[in-house]
């Protein structure tokens, strides 16, 4: 019953600043219901109506595998489980078997919500379908990509750092099929985004404790690291949070929610330093990044409450990486992850060929 109170009372209050701000009306829309599950629904009622990341994942092949796009790349579902505890898997999208270039994909969700169908129609259409989306630049793509989605666990069940062991068991197991990371770009959306922080704090840092070593693969640098409204900040006092509280995915309770959730027993006072949050704390080992990458590629809606966060982190590791191409989009219309939202209506937008861009240019170098 609450429900049709809650969308009611949007469409009469905020409908109209969206529709001043050009918001795209369909994106805007499921962007209200994602806020209304994400505000009114407990994580594990989340977790008990929505379909798991696998079984999402399962129901998408079935769907697309007779589609004459999906039979030319020979579509299947093919998982993967990786050595780490608690359990976690790869999803492969595209055939591993057949590809030379490759993507580790963490998807978003507040670390309470699992993959959705969006998430894999962007990873289709942005990385591994050949045809060439209308309205983008034509050119050559030599190569076969395949994209490795990780299956980690979901809070509050599992806390932080859970998700980044399974984060580091995931490229680990890249590494060991002989995969170089050169041939490789790594990213995510929202909490995605942070998790792949999370990695190249992982990589950069000093190992945090209870998780597992892994080879430094600075030595043959990522083809690229993409952040897509990327989570970096537990703080809620920005002009973008103002200004975009109430039209947004997200609001400052929901961001509170889920980082309550993720960081589990670390109180305020102490996230301030916390890792899983790297604008509040230390900033000097975002330097680092340059030897993980030459490439990195920041997008945020101008309407998202993350907005002033994200060019904030941008700005931050620009600062400090001379070496570091940082390429920051900023969509003027777009709310939260306005790439998820083009892949929930099965649409190729303007988020998904920005995307598809970038990634091509960073995978058409010989390996």
């Amino acid at each position: 019953t609450i429900a049709p109170l809650f969308f009611l009372f949007r469409a009469v209050t905020v409908l109209p600043i969206a529709l001043r701000r050009k918001i795209p009306f369909k994106q805007w829309m499921t962007s209200t219901l994602f806020r209304f599950a994400l505000g009114a629904l407990s994580p594990r009622h989340i977790q008990a109506v929505v379909p798991s990341t696998v079984e999402t994942y399962a129901a998408w092949i079935r769907t697309k595998e007779p589609q004459e796009g999906f039979q030319k790349l020979q579509l299947k579902a093919q998982t993967v489980p990786l050595h780490v505890e608690p359990a976690a898997s790869i999803l492969w999208l595209g055939d591993p078997s057949r590809a030379t270039k490759f993507v580790l994909f963490f998807h978003g969700g507040g670390y309470v919500v699992p993959l959705h169908p969006g998430h894999l129609d962007w990873c289709w259409n942005g990385y591994v379908s050949q045809q060439e989306p209308e309205g983008s630049e034509k050119g050559p793509r030599p190569h076969e990509v395949a994209v490795a989605i990780l299956q980690y666990s979901l809070s509050p069940g599992a806390k932080y750092p859970t998700q980044q062991r399974q984060a580091v068991a995931a490229l680990d197991y890249l590494l060991g099929r002989g995969i170089a990371p050169r041939d490789v770009i790594v990213g995510g959306d929202s909490a995605g985004g942070n998790l792949t922080v999370q990695l190249l704090h992982h990589l950069a840092h000093r190992r945090q404790p209870g998780t597992p070593p892994l080879g430094d693969p600075a030595a043959a640098r990522f083809a690229g690291i993409f952040l897509v409204s990327p989570w970096v900040s537990g703080h809620h006092d920005t002009v973008s949070y103002r200004d975009n509280g109430a039209v947004d995915m997200l609001s400052a309770p929901i961001v509170a929610g889920s980082t309550a959730h993720v960081l589990g027993s670390v109180g305020a006072r102490e996230s301030g330093a916390h890792p899983a949050l790297p604008l509040d704390g230390n900033l000097g080992w975002l330097g680092a990044i340059q030897r993980l990458t030459g490439s990195l590629y920041v997008t945020c809606g101008y309407q998202e409450v993350f907005r002033d966060d994200i060019l904030s982190f941008a700005e931050a590791v620009r600062l400090r990486n001379p070496g570091l191409d940082v390429k920051v989009d900023v969509g003027a219309r777009e709310v939260h992850d306005a790439i998820l939202l083009e892949g929930a209506h099965a649409v190729v937008g303007d988020a998904t060929r920005r995307m598809r861009a970038w990634a091509s240019s960073q995978l058409q170098e010989e390996s």
